[in-house]
């Protein structure tokens, strides 16, 4: 895929994540650390927590810990049961999942589960609030079709810092509708997480968040893309049909992702769940928020 400057060719068998993310709109240019930093640095794959495979108990710890977007510069971040973002959490419809998430942070958090369709005693908004060192029991009933969601913080006047400081998940909603579907199911393999966000950064590789009356009414812009918390990662891929799961996590930029040489890809699901057919296209916007389903062929390497 491309950044706004040039093109990143693919190579046999591999698949450079950095393109993924690679051209915004919005103020500013995606660069910064982008365009220095080798991309030689693995794609991180988020941990998957099957739920049905632990007796529907999930459990969640909101703690801050280090993660170097720089090689050699750690930098404070936050994350679930990780030093940034979280696991992939996957449930099935039908199932009541109990969750448990307890809050290790020195200050207040939630955890709102963003596109789950589930009541509002359970959904955390700013509401429903964690104190620093509480443990909170909400049971989520899973009850709709197959799609992708996530889960991030939602605390009054501290949702976009906590977000920009990592707490991000995927959530994936199983419903036994794609069984009859050839669709490629190995996490981490050919099913890809690809979290998608912006960031800036210190010379010491640390965040840069500095809100100003502009950015707390228009949300706040870094100017480096970085992929599942990763400057230009990149993954190995079997040659084949793969499949990203593809969020914008950002907090206020969009993004427009093509490839570098311009292949078409297709467009098999949205937040709501599978398209009626797939759709066929050279370039997918995607918004703060939103996910899709994408099928890439990388038969030909």
């Amino acid at each position: 895929m491309m950044s706004q400057g040039g093109a990143y060719m693919l190579t046999r068998r591999q698949f450079a994540a950095r393109s993924v993310a690679v051209m915004s709109t919005g103020l500013g240019s995606p660069y910064g650390y982008a365009d220095t930093v080798r991309s030689d640095t693995p794609l991180l794959i988020p941990k998957l927590i099957d739920a049905a495979k632990q007796a529907n108990a999930v459990s969640l710890t909101v703690a801050a810990g280090r993660h170097a977007f720089v090689r050699g510069k750690p930098a404070v971040t936050y994350g679930y049961s990780a030093p940034i973002l979280g696991p992939v959490i996957r449930v099935r419809r039908g199932d009541d999942v109990a969750m448990k998430v307890e809050n290790a942070l020195d200050r207040d958090t939630t955890v709102h589960w963003h596109g789950l369709s589930i009541s509002g005693d359970v959904d955390g908004g700013p509401h429903q609030v964690i104190k620093p060192g509480k443990t909170w029991h909400p049971v989520l009933k899973i009850d709709q079709a197959a799609s992708t969601a996530w889960f991030h913080p939602h605390p009054h006047h501290d949702t976009a810092r906590q977000v920009y400081m990592g707490l991000a998940g995927m959530i994936i909603i199983d419903d036994g509708s794609d069984a009859h579907i050839d669709l490629p199911r190995s996490y981490g393999v050919d099913d890809l997480p690809i979290i998608v966000q912006d960031r800036s950064f210190e010379d010491d590789g640390s965040l840069v968040y500095s809100p100003s009356p502009l950015s707390i009414t228009y949300g706040s812009r870094g100017d480096t893309i970085i992929v599942n918390g990763g400057i230009n990662p990149v993954a190995r891929v079997p040659r084949g049909i793969v499949r990203l799961r593809i969020l914008d996590a950002a907090n206020a930029r969009n993004f427009y992702l093509r490839f570098g040489d311009q292949r078409m890809f297709d467009v098999i699901a949205s937040d709501r769940g599978f398209l009626a057919a797939p759709v066929n296209v050279r370039q997918l916007r995607i918004s703060p928020g939103e996910r899709f389903e994408v099928l890439v062929d990388f038969s030909d390497g």
